[in-house]
């Protein structure tokens, strides 16, 4: 309920320890990493057909999927999932960087930004927008284009109605265009 948290999902609790590692290929932004974490009721993996999964846990370490930071008062932001992780020849570009530009727009009600492959063999931006007020996928293309990097640039807009989602309220990225 801090004001000055926002964007925060809190400092760990008691008892928890949280770590920001870089990724592999070093390739986020300063400062984001792959967030783990490591607690006295750690689980011992995930229950899989072939007994225990502990593919995602290492010395007592757990690795979420999560890219976070850690600000100056220990307070863990989430920045996405490693997997979404959109990577433009070699560029690597958070999702969440893109739909907070995008979000700016007042009159922008959603945005899902997700990656597609492209002709060249990388992958591409591409951006869902729910709007109002006439806006249209011009107007987004210009705000991406006075805010973003080239390679962050979405290079499909599309306007829709609303955003697809799951009966649990989810979107659901293979309905999107």
């Amino acid at each position: 309920h801090d004001a000055r948290a926002a964007g925060s999902v809190g400092p760990p609790m008691r008892n928890v320890s949280v770590d920001v590692r870089p990724v592999e290929d070093g390739s986020m932004e300063e400062g984001v990493g792959e967030l783990w974490v490591s607690s006295p009721s750690l689980m011992s993996g995930y229950l899989s057909p072939a007994g225990i999964d502990r593919s995602q846990i290492a010395d007592r370490w757990f690795n979420t999927g999560d890219l976070a930071s850690i600000d100056e008062r220990g307070e863990v932001r989430l920045r996405g999932r490693a997997s979404e992780v959109i990577n433009v020849f070699g560029n690597k570009v958070l999702p969440c960087e893109v739909e907070e530009v995008i979000s700016l727009l007042p009159q922008v009600a959603e945005v899902k930004v997700y990656s597609a492959p492209n002709r060249w063999g990388s992958n591409s931006v591409k951006a869902a927008v729910v709007a109002k007020d006439g806006v249209t996928d011009r107007h987004v293309r210009d705000h991406c284009k006075r805010h973003l990097v080239s390679y962050k640039q979405p290079e499909q807009i599309t306007m829709l109605d609303a955003l697809p989602r799951s009966p649990a309220g989810k979107i659901v990225l293979s309905k999107l265009p």
